[in-house]
């Protein structure tokens, strides 16, 4: 129809003994029980997220915001866990290379379902340094 379409393909790989070592760890432990805490019963939805225009993120947040919409009765039994992963300035498919407007785009969506729902959306920025394993 005379436009370019853009397809991405991400295979996911997880290591079950790597993740199951991990997760009996002290750091995780403490680190679970905090989201815990946080979460105070909630059921947890949570996500890390590379800061890229074909990564979905913002659909992921207006889902949320669909949920809530539709699912009014969830609003105050769940919370939405996101980290968003900023890439190198110099990758021009990052929200980066954009000067930044995309990711303005994404905070300000996160404080409008807060603003609407509650605080629902817990959403934390990491620059160039992604979660440690512990932490994801």
């Amino acid at each position: 129809r005379g436009r370019p379409v853009l397809i991405l393909v991400s295979h996911v790989g997880i290591e079950p003994q790597l993740l199951g070592k991990r997760m009996k760890s002290t750091q995780v432990k403490q680190m679970a029980a905090q989201l815990k805490d946080a979460a105070r019963g909630k059921l947890v939805f949570a996500s890390v997220d590379e800061l890229q225009r074909l990564k979905g993120i913002m659909f992921k947040l207006l889902a949320f915001e669909k949920f809530l919409q539709d699912c009014s009765r969830w609003r105050n039994k769940v919370i939405f866990v996101l980290h968003g992963l900023r890439k190198r300035a110099n990758d021009m498919s990052s929200f980066n290379a954009q000067g930044d407007g995309s990711a303005k785009e994404i905070k300000a969506l996160v404080d409008r379902i807060n603003r609407v729902n509650g605080p629902v959306v817990k959403y934390k920025e990491h620059d160039d340094s992604e979660p440690t394993l512990e932490e994801r």
